[in-house]
């Protein structure tokens, strides 16, 4: 009977601490979870509120192509073509952004993604910094995955910029 009694004692003070563990973690998660839901508003909020200057800026770069294309140099034609191109990819991850803040449970579908032209994508987005740090990005052959295009594009723009940031000097 006192082994018995024993293995009882033994036994609740592993169920109180398995609770208290439980607790615990279910504390963590529930404030991991308004985190998320607070990062998710600011995320919503803050490309809700950069659309408007963006639109200001891709309205005025069509209006001075259209109006004042011709009259422009080549370089200028060329500065005005990349700021065009540039806020086209920022208007997408803008997109991208909102839609990440209104995502709840559902996951979105995988499409197939080609690596490669994703990677040059973002080496074009990148062209100038890469210019100005005389930089070099060999690239080799990368495959196509079923994958969100968006994530992959965030992930290989942050990974090269992270490169260029972090390179050694000289």
């Amino acid at each position: 009977a006192i082994v018995v009694l024993a293995d009882f004692v033994m036994i609740s003070f592993e169920n109180r601490r398995l609770v208290t563990s439980l607790a615990s973690a279910n504390e963590a998660l529930s404030l991991a979870l308004t985190r998320a839901r607070e990062a998710s508003n600011f995320a919503f909020l803050a490309s809700h509120d950069l659309q408007e200057p963006l639109r200001k800026v891709q309205a005025f770069g069509a209006r001075l192509t259209s109006e004042s294309g011709d009259a422009l140099s080549e370089k200028g034609r060329d500065y005005l073509s990349r700021m065009i191109a540039a806020s086209q990819r920022m208007s997408v991850l803008i997109a991208g952004l909102l839609e990440y803040a209104r995502v709840t449970t559902q996951a979105k579908a995988l499409t197939p993604t080609d690596l490669s032209q994703v990677v040059r994508e973002v080496i074009s987005a990148l062209e100038v910094r890469i210019e100005m740090l005389h930089a070099r990005i060999d690239v080799g052959a990368l495959p196509t995955i079923d994958a969100d295009s968006l994530q992959m594009r965030q992930l290989f723009q942050n990974l090269i910029s992270n490169a260029l940031k972090f390179q050694p000097s000289g």
